[in-house]
């Protein structure tokens, strides 16, 4: 159920409520595992608009939500990752819950766009991967830890200076607290966290656009892992020709070959440092033709860099 104040208005607000129910049946004659779940949520949510007037605007939300495992995360049996790397799912994982609140300011005109965001999120049984020893084997498995709070702000600003420039800026601050424990295994963790990208888009001829970007995440913090600080640059040009049908573009990925991904880990059980590269530089050389549109090719996407989970056998 949702109810929403008439839009138009200089103030403009939503509340709602969601209710539901779930049941989980696993079954597995190998495992012996035959059990049941039930789970009932109710998720409220509340969200309030106020313009102040055309360039400035201030929001305050807030919402309950709920995330439940996928498939690979549950199912318990091994797959190979290396010689001694293994991944295992745990098929009593419990759904996470979270509260979360945001509190928005947008600034737009003609030359600047900038928006600020400041979030709260706690969140319940959160689920994680871990690393355990089993057999002289490294086995990736994942579990529910305690909780994990993650509060901070996100800025987003972009200058138009001139007709054939374009500047982008979009960093993140928060703080970071997992709890948790599994066996002799200490899941805290907590620490402050920035990652930032910054973006230069040049269009010094007609159809024609140069991007720089440049992105850098200090250490970051995960129940059981600490990720140190890691960057990266892209350098990528891009040509439209026949009104806009043709595009020739050619992108150089981590021009510094800077972009490495480490795990390091201390705990009762073992000490692990794992170094490996995400990506090496590449040179990626395309073209594209549209036939059935003459209004152009989309803008370069940004190179995607996903620190969603860590992982060790790459």
């Amino acid at each position: 159920m949702q109810f929403s104040s008439p839009k138009g208005k200089k103030l403009f607000g939503k509340i709602g409520v969601r209710i539901e129910y779930s049941q989980v049946k696993l079954r597995s004659e190998k495992e012996n595992i035959y059990q049941t779940k039930h789970h009932f949520f109710i998720a409220p949510s509340l969200m309030g608009q106020y313009k102040i007037n055309k360039k400035h605007s201030i929001s305050l939300a807030f919402s309950r939500r709920i995330s439940r495992p996928t498939y690979p995360q549950l199912n318990p049996y091994m797959s190979m990752l290396d010689a001694t790397t293994f991944e295992q799912g745990n098929p009593y994982l419990q759904p996470e819950t979270s509260e979360n609140v945001e509190f928005n300011y947008l600034l737009s005109t003609k030359i600047v766009d900038f928006s600020a965001n400041l979030y709260f999120n706690y969140t319940h049984n959160y689920i994680t991967e871990i690393t355990i020893l089993k057999d002289s084997l490294l086995l990736l498995t994942y579990i529910n830890g305690l909780s994990e709070l993650r509060t901070g702000m996100d800025l987003q600003l972009t200058i138009h200076p001139t007709k054939w420039v374009d500047i982008d800026l979009n960093t993140n601050t928060y703080y970071v607290s997992a709890k948790g424990q599994y066996e002799q295994i200490d899941l805290s963790n907590k620490g402050w966290v920035n990652s930032s990208l910054i973006e230069l888009n040049f269009k010094p001829i007609k159809g024609m656009n140069i991007q720089l970007q440049y992105s850098f995440t200090t250490p970051e913090y995960y129940p059981q892992f600490t990720i140190p600080f890691a960057h990266a640059m892209n350098i990528g040009i891009s040509q439209k020709f026949l009104k806009g049908s043709l595009t020739v573009s050619a992108l150089l990925t981590d021009v510094f070959n800077t972009n490495n991904w480490a795990v390091n880990s201390d705990n009762s059980v073992y000490i692990l440092r794992n170094k490996s590269y995400n990506k090496s530089p590449m040179l990626w050389l395309g073209i594209r033709y549209n036939f059935n549109s003459y209004q152009g090719s989309k803008p370069m996407k940004k190179a995607e860099d996903d620190r969603s989970k860590v992982h060790i056998g790459q």
